[in-house]
């Protein structure tokens, strides 16, 4: 009997997915110190080892008399932020460098607040902080909502929206002149919405982290006959390859048909190169229930399903119980590509997909070796696993009991049956088997006697 899952998440059946990712931001969280302080004058004690930031302090009325005049971080009310107190001329904030090509509406924002706030009235005019931003490495521009502070204030917001470019920087000017004077700031955020116009380059990977689904200008949608609106693409923490969400599907009963369950990737561009789909896969279920799994291929479209051809199909038992790694070669594309993960079903079983990746493996001369190998006995089998390195095509494993392998494989490895359970498959050499013959990164070896 198939038991329900219950997911809990934003059922999308959309064309294209657009969000707001976050590009840069900055909370100052473990930067304790950093920043200037006095004794020093014009000549503070400086340190910005543990941040990315910079400051500007060239201006010749700053004085940093004692340890009581900072521009640094520093941790109020539980918090850290940045704080600036009694510097007497004026000192600059920077951020970063912040590489925004490939997205539109950049948009930023941080927190501006003082010591006291305007019940008592300790700042005047001539304590002021301005916010800019300079978009590809141009003019300084004020931030258009709260660009500017001067006299007392509270807790608000500086706000910019609209802009686009292919790096911003941000920066803080501030002043103030007596030890009870001082200006905070906190929670300074960039972000941007995915240009879906724009291709995707090699490596391309996925791994549904992200929060979104569908991620970043990747698209889910139903088959022609719309059939199955329960149940769409969607993501889990059900289960997962590597982090805690994967790419999910469930089935569903429907009549007049099979339900079809597209997932679609943004443009990629495979360029000229040797390219290789992998992506880690499994059902649900143990029983067969005729589920169709497909990749297909689009050179013109993400949702044009006529556009699509099929290039791997697998059955429930081909896609396995247990997370393996699947390739395809995609050698015969080139240029742009879409490229779909359809379930096709009528109360069948489910999908769920995980850390997808095309690869260039046109510079693969040799296989790469497998690291981080692991070896642990629960009492009935031996579990090997491994981390796989990127040239490969598959991956040999050959066991022999009670001393070390001595077997050199030879050709491709095509010609060799494996089997978990020892001394099933094929005997390279006396008593040597292969034991796992595929593209994952595990095995469970049985039939084996554990020694001393």
């Amino acid at each position: 009997m198939k038991k329900i899952i219950l997911t809990y998440g934003l059922l999308i059946v959309c064309t294209l997915a657009f969000s707001q990712t976050i590009l840069y931001s900055e909370d100052f969280t473990g930067q304790n110190n950093q920043g200037a302080i006095g004794p020093g004058g014009t000549n503070p004690n400086l340190d910005l080892s543990a941040v990315d930031w910079t400051l500007d302090l060239t201006d010749n009325n700053l004085n940093f008399a004692n340890t009581n005049d900072y521009f640094i971080v520093r941790t109020v009310n539980g918090d850290e932020v940045l704080e600036v107190r009694d510097i007497d001329g004026e000192a600059i904030w920077f951020s970063p460098s912040i590489d925004i090509s490939g997205f539109t509406d950049i948009s930023f924002t941080l927190d501006v607040s003082e010591s006291n706030g305007t019940a008592t009235n300790n700042l005047e005019t001539d304590d002021t902080i301005f916010i800019e931003y300079s978009l590809d490495n141009g003019p300084w521009t004020s931030a258009a909502n709260n660009g500017s502070y001067s006299d007392d204030f509270n807790l608000t917001q500086t706000i910019q929206t609209g802009l686009s470019g292919s790096n911003i920087a941000l920066r803080i000017r501030v002043t103030n002149d007596a030890n009870n004077e001082r200006h905070r700031f906190d929670n300074i955020v960039v972000t941007g919405t995915p240009d879906c116009n724009t291709v995707f380059s090699l490596p391309f990977t996925e791994s549904f982290e992200g929060g979104t689904f569908p991620p970043d200008c990747w698209s889910a949608y139903r088959g022609t006959n719309d059939l199955g609106t329960a149940n769409d693409w969607t993501s889990t923490t059900l289960l997962a390859n590597s982090g805690t969400s994967s790419a999910f599907v469930e089935f569903e009963v429907v009549s007049g048909g099979n339900a079809e369950d597209w997932l679609v990737t943004p443009a990629i561009d495979l360029g000229s190169s040797n390219t290789q789909l992998r992506f880690f896969a499994r059902e649900q279920f143990t029983i067969d229930y005729n589920t169709e799994y497909s990749v297909r291929i689009s050179q013109t479209s993400a949702t044009d399903i006529n556009s699509f051809t099929t290039i791997q199909t697998y059955t429930e038992a081909e896609l396995g119980l247990d997370f393996n790694e699947k390739t395809i070669d995609l050698s015969n594309y080139s240029g742009t590509v879409y490229l779909a993960f359809v379930m096709e079903q009528n109360d069948g079983d489910n999908w769920f997909l995980d850390d997808v990746s095309v690869i260039d493996i046109s510079t693969c001369s040799a296989p790469e070796d497998v690291s981080n190998v692991s070896a642990i006995y629960d009492g009935n089998a031996l579990n090997l696993s491994w981390a796989l390195g990127t040239c490969y095509d598959d991956i040999l494993v050959v066991a022999k009991e009670g001393s070390a392998v001595n077997a050199i494989p030879t050709g491709d490895g095509s010609a060799y049956n494996a089997n978990s359970a020892f001394g099933s498959g094929t005997e390279i050499e006396a008593d040597e088997f292969v034991v796992y013959n595929a593209v994952g990164n595990e095995v469970s070896i049985d039939n084996i006697t554990f020694g001393n």
